[in-house]
């Protein structure tokens, strides 16, 4: 039994590696090496076998994008940059925007990470339980809508404009998800 979950440590680190070559050959763009980003690909890949062999397919591929997702959900958090040089960095600082204090960084992070990813899974659920589907197929119709609701909340919420009024409507959106999901 013990090593079924060192196959899953494997995965895990399959995962992170994959999404730490895939930052670092996304910042690198002009100068990475194709098969650097091949090989990040098939790190992330490879992970799903290795959560098969403990849970199965159908639960290896959900653990396979959650693991990924975290990961490079950490790696935005503890906003790991490798900087080329020093002329990249100054041009970045004069364009930065001007409410770009840490503490509204950090709130956007948490209202376009966790927040963003609550209010798209209520409005998601909700949609489904809307549509004349049978239950597996609303659950896996709910599973379809919640990468593209996140997506389009977390652009709305990183677009601009006030970001105590953007929190506030994804705060209505979860209440009126639980409000429509209780009854």
């Amino acid at each position: 039994m013990n090593l079924l979950y060192g196959w899953n440590a494997i995965a895990v680190v399959c995962s992170a590696a994959g999404v730490l070559l895939l930052r670092w050959s996304w910042r690198r763009a002009t100068t990475a090496k194709p098969y650097i980003l091949l090989m990040s690909w098939v790190l992330l890949l490879s992970a799903i076998p290795l959560w098969s062999q403990h849970l199965g397919y159908e639960y290896a591929v959900v653990y396979c994008a959650l693991s990924a997702s975290l990961c490079a959900w950490l790696l935005v958090a503890f906003n790991l940059q490798w900087r080329t040089n020093q002329t990249n960095t100054a041009l970045r600082t004069k364009a930065t925007p001007p409410g770009n204090s840490k503490a509204y960084r950090f709130i956007l992070f948490l209202a376009s990470g966790p927040v963003a990813g609550i209010s798209a899974l209520g409005l998601a659920i909700t949609c489904a339980q809307l549509l004349p589907f049978s239950v597996p197929n609303q659950w896996v119709s709910a599973a379809f809508m919640l990468p593209l609701f996140w997506a389009i909340i977390t652009t709305w919420l990183c677009s601009g404009g006030s970001l105590v009024r953007h929190i506030v409507h994804l705060l209505a959106t979860i209440g009126l998800s639980v409000l429509f999901l209780q009854g």
